[in-house]
């Protein structure tokens, strides 16, 4: 059963702030703060305080809107580069480079509320990019590129920790 409840601008602002758990919804947040038992164990990452108030499944850990960008370094590699879509497609074809198949399955399974983020094909993408590298017997991987810097951060951020990396050797300049 689903209900609506209205809340005060000052009560939605605090809770925005409040970590959230990627695959969080709502009720989870209001479980924690209210010291209710979960209904499933949970992974504390960092709320985005932008992008619709954090209420992404990919929140980034800053808002990268209108952000000058000349570069960006991954695991000591550095990256001279002009937009946020050139970092997506690096960090994608760095990892698809190394992970292969594994790359493949964590990324055909991330999608937004309207679209998915990856795909075999590149039909129902408004603006497709086709990785390089090679996946699951060598079938073609495309990513949406119609994203803001804020979401290519948060998508870039959520890849990198879900192949086992440390996101904090992941820096734009």
């Amino acid at each position: 059963m689903s209900h609506v409840v209205r809340l005060d601008d000052d009560i939605w602002d605090y809770l925005k702030r409040q970590p959230v758990t990627l695959g969080d919804d709502h009720n989870d947040l209001l479980r924690r703060l209210l010291k209710l038992s979960p209904l499933r164990p949970t992974v504390q990452v960092p709320r985005s305080p932008m992008n619709g108030g954090g209420r992404g499944v990919l929140g980034a850990d800053k808002d990268y809107a209108n952000l000058p960008i000349s570069g960006y370094e991954f695991e000591g590699k550095h990256s001279q580069i002009r937009t946020f879509k050139e970092v997506l497609i690096g960090i994608c074809e760095s990892l698809r480079n190394t992970h292969a198949n594994q790359f493949d399955e964590v990324a055909l399974k991330l999608h937004g509320k309207k679209r998915s983020y990856f795909a075999r094909t590149n039909s129902d993408m408004k603006h497709p990019r086709e990785l390089s590298g090679s996946g699951v017997r060598g079938q073609k991987l495309y990513v949406e590129s119609n994203l803001s810097a804020t979401s290519i951060m948060g998508l870039c951020q959520h890849l990198i920790q879900k192949l086992g990396h440390d996101s904090s050797t992941f820096k734009v300049h």
